[in-house]
């Protein structure tokens, strides 16, 4: 028996074999830890948003706390089977301006997660105002969270300009972009046409997260492993891969979706990001009614209002259960056999 590579970073520069290959469990994302810290225990809070899970550490209370041990946190932490288990970790912590926040998935910080945000918020409910909470994310962005009996609204701003996640140059102005112009070639239509998907009906956004978003007729009958696999792959066309979802229109004011997240490769409960960006494509393209729209997640509903140019996702928040945990940093993260 021979060990599969270890791959060190979770998405850049993936092909579709490694994507395979994590996807089945040969290979794991876990490489060699840096950090100088041997282990570390923590206090952590577990939460949810129609499913979507989180591990919060708060950083006020576990000091000590470097880049290279929160990329190490990351990786072992999501772990369902060894660990506690999550979609992805939240570390925040108390500045001047306001809480600090990070998430990461495998290693690897990520722009932005909306239902993370409102979980976020949840942890500081008892320092909520009237006017809310303000959350300083990566990049230096503000975004504030209100917060109305058990629910929350996080302010996700506007759209950015799609160019951010794209290879090819393009238009900074442009918020929106047909998948067509990102794939030309003739390989991923016909390779889409046999999963179930039309390429026309693929639409490419940036909702502070890179989404490509496919309308279909139904979303129970695509296999979207299948589909994510593949578009997630392109990195000659999205250097940092892409989440994937696919969305159908329910009514007027009502469309429902799944999520394919890029870093884990699989298909999530719920997608905050990704709830809004459908809305957006839905509402542009389906000429949805009005400026709140639900979207419905397998783990739950979650509602999107947008106007001025920008959205408001409104979700609940739930602390699942809080604990404490010894975590070996320089244990042994190999990679599996097989």
């Amino acid at each position: 028996m021979t060990s599969s590579p270890t791959v060190a970073r979770p998405w850049i520069g993936y092909d579709r074999e490694v994507v395979a290959q994590l996807r089945r469990g040969q290979i794991s994302y876990l490489g060699p830890l840096s950090s100088p810290v041997k282990a570390i225990t923590l206090d952590y809070e577990k939460y949810q948003s129609s499913g979507n899970d989180f591990v919060l550490i708060d950083e006020d209370r576990n000091l000590g706390i470097t880049e290279d041990v929160r990329k190490a946190l990351s990786k072992i932490l999501m772990d369902r089977h060894f660990s506690i288990g999550a979609d992805s970790i939240l570390f925040v912590s108390r500045e001047s301006a306001g809480i600090r926040y990070r998430i990461y998935e495998e290693g690897i910080e990520l722009e932005m997660c909306g239902n993370g945000l409102n979980c976020a918020a949840d942890h500081y409910r008892d320092a909520l105002g009237p006017k809310g909470q303000v959350f300083i994310t990566k990049g230096e962005v503000f975004r504030s969270v209100t917060r109305d009996n058990e629910l929350y609204t996080a302010d996700l701003g506007h759209l950015q300009p799609v160019g951010r996640f794209l290879r090819r140059k393009v238009d900074d102005s442009l918020l929106m972009i047909r998948t067509t112009t990102v794939l030309p070639d003739r390989e991923p239509a016909a390779v889409l046409r046999g999963f179930g998907v039309s390429i026309d009906q693929g639409f490419f956004v940036n909702s502070s997260e890179p989404h490509v978003v496919f309308l279909v007729e139904d979303i129970s009958a695509i296999d979207l492993s299948r589909v994510g696999d593949y578009i997630a792959s392109r990195t000659k066309a999205f250097p940092e891969s892409t989440n994937v979802d696919i969305c159908q229109r329910i009514n007027q004011r009502a469309v429902g979706i799944r999520t394919y997240e890029r870093g884990k490769f699989k298909e999530t409960l719920a997608c905050g990001t990704g709830s809004a960006a459908s809305a957006y494509v839905a509402k542009a393209i389906f000429k949805l009614r009005g400026q709140n729209i639900c979207v419905r997640n397998p783990g739950g509903n979650l509602y999107l209002r947008i106007g001025g140019g920008k959205i408001f996702l409104t979700g609940s928040a739930t602390k699942v259960f809080h604990g404490t945990i010894r975590i070996n940093l320089q244990g042994p993260r190999m990679s599996k056999e097989g």
